[in-house]
């Protein structure tokens, strides 16, 4: 896919494939479920890589949200941290 190129997707993993993302602006009204942790916020869009028939790899979910952590610079002192409002 090159830059400016029109594309076109008929299901959401195709754009994901495709390294496309959304991010809402209104990223702590819409974007967050403040119940739960940084981890389970970051992990929740991609439950099929850390999770094996609907059963949740903690130790996974940690290795993935620590990934994620550090390759967008996500400022928080833990994935564990919950969400203050």
């Amino acid at each position: 896919m090159g830059e400016g190129q029109k594309v076109s997707f008929t299901h959401p993993e195709g754009a994901i494939s495709a390294g496309l993302a959304y991010s809402t602006e209104d990223r702590k009204g819409n974007g967050l479920i403040l119940i739960q942790d940084v981890k389970q916020n970051i992990t929740i869009a991609n439950l099929k890589e850390i999770a094996d028939r609907g059963i949740i790899n903690n130790n996974a979910e940690v290795k993935v949200a620590n990934d994620y952590k550090s390759s967008l610079s996500i400022k928080t002192p833990s994935v564990e941290q919950k969400f203050q409002t």
